[in-house]
């Protein structure tokens, strides 16, 4: 409801509209919420802030379109591996060879990386 508030100042929701707010939207997970709240306060030429049915809607949208990953993961299955491309490995290196890290930590990570690509 903060977030609310501040992105329209203007809106003063008295003690029951937060309360309303509140117990209608409480079963969304706070990290999905403040993403769908900031995604309804975005949207262009919007005077007024969101209805909980427009916060509503747009949660049901961003669980319907979210990556395919996290719905395995939902599901308890493990999502496929995808391989560290070997500009990221290193780009990796060179940072820990830049923050002055030893050797160690460096191997350590490729060993980690050669270990899940084996998997």
């Amino acid at each position: 409801m903060a977030r609310l508030a501040a992105a329209f100042p203007n809106s003063k929701p008295d003690k029951m509209t937060t309360q309303m707010y509140y117990e209608l939207l409480r079963d969304i997970p706070a990290d999905e919420l403040k993403w769908v709240v900031d995604s309804c306060i975005a949207s262009p030429f919007r005077v007024f802030p969101p209805t909980i049915g427009e916060i509503r809607g747009e949660w049901k949208q961003y669980r319907e379109n979210r990556p395919i990953k996290f719905k395995q993961l939902e599901a308890g299955k493990e999502g496929p591996y995808v391989p560290m491309p070997q500009a990221c490995k290193d780009e990796l290196n060179a940072f820990f060879k830049k923050k002055g890290f030893r050797t160690k930590y460096r191997d350590l990570l490729e060993n980690e990386f050669n270990r899940l690509a084996e998997a």
